[in-house]
């Protein structure tokens, strides 16, 4: 007779809810997880407004630069009509002193006036940027023209009629009363002039203040994403240790439970079927050696002992079949989500 084995069979752990319940922890911690493209979009918008404070920053010096040769230009419009007027004051100068003495030496600034002032006047014409001082200029140059035809006048008069004519012309005050409309159209371009300055400057100021706000806000706002993106990434770096912690932990059980199935499979095909072959064997025996001496329920009942032994052969064939499944099925799961 075989000898009898007592099997001593531990409660083995579900494989199948064992990894169940890994998956569902692995879809837990993946589905909290910051998403890759919220942290790209984040990363985009913090570079996006530092290169918006960059081409700020650049906007606002070419600006600068802009307003910097606005006040040159000012400043050069405001030479160079100083120098016009030094050239038609000259001109009335020189008259005068011909005018009282007669000597055509005191005409020498006269003549240089009248040979330079068209092209000083050319030279101013052309540093003027705004249509309104452009008018306000052609009207200076009609009435500083207007002054030397007067000029020119008191001079053939002096020559040709002498002094006595020339004082009377000169006391009609026509000369002087030229000069004046001269000196206000003047003036009004000077004030044309410092309004604009006036505006370029309050407008760059402006400008900078603006600036420097976008850029300072633009700055804050890049730094709170920059922040907030690396502490998401660094949360989720954290998250990630966490879960592979447990998953790690989880690894652990589920090769505690495939250990413990292949103790299983290992107690079932010894303890169990090796008794179990002796039992076939020996039904087989009987009916072999006492076929003549058994009637035909003796017979029945051998027939089905053996259908009983092949049925629980059968039974335990499937149980390996199935713990080798199982563990197999595991590992493969185990591969797919070990690194999250």
């Amino acid at each position: 007779m075989p000898r009898r084995s007592k099997i001593k069979i531990k409660k083995l752990p579900n494989t199948t809810a064992l990894t169940s319940l890994r998956m569902r922890f692995v879809t837990r911690l993946t589905g909290t997880a910051i998403s890759h493209r919220s942290l790209i979009i984040g990363f985009v918008i913090a570079i996006a407004l530092l290169l918006g404070d960059a081409w700020l920053q650049w906007r606002h010096f070419a600006f600068t630069r802009l307003t910097a040769e606005w006040v040159a230009q000012t400043h050069d419009v405001e030479a160079e009509l100083n120098q016009l007027l030094l050239l038609a004051q000259d001109v009335e100068t020189g008259e005068r002193g011909y005018l009282l003495t007669g000597d055509a030496e005191f005409l020498a600034p006269y003549e240089a006036g009248l040979k330079n002032i068209e092209d000083q006047q050319t030279k101013v014409l052309s540093l003027i940027r705004d249509d309104e001082q452009r008018r306000n200029f052609a009207t200076l140059v009609e009435l500083i023209a207007q002054r030397i035809t007067v000029s020119q006048r008191n001079i053939e008069l002096r020559r040709g009629e002498g002094f006595e004519a020339a004082r009377r012309v000169v006391a009609s005050g026509e000369g002087r009363m030229a000069m004046d409309r001269v000196r206000v159209a003047f003036a009004k371009i000077q004030n044309r002039q410092a309004t604009l300055l006036e505006q370029r400057t309050a407008a760059a100021d402006r400008d900078e203040l603006v600036v420097q706000r976008a850029i300072f806000a633009g700055t804050a706002l890049s730094v709170l994403l920059l922040t907030a993106v690396f502490a998401l990434l660094l949360r989720e770096s954290r998250m990630r240790a966490k879960a592979n912690r447990a998953l790690a932990i989880h690894e652990a059980d589920l090769m505690r439970a495939n250990q413990d199935l292949t103790d299983f499979a290992y107690i079932v095909s010894h303890d169990l079927k090796a008794p179990l072959r002796g039992v076939g064997s020996l039904a087989g025996w009987i009916a072999d050696d006492y076929a003549d001496r058994l009637d035909d329920a003796g017979r029945h009942q051998i027939d089905l002992l053996q259908g009983r032994v092949r049925r629980l052969n059968m039974m335990i064939d499937a149980i390996l079949a199935y713990s080798r499944a199982g563990r197999a099925m595991g590992m493969g799961i185990l591969a797919r989500h070990v690194h999250v």
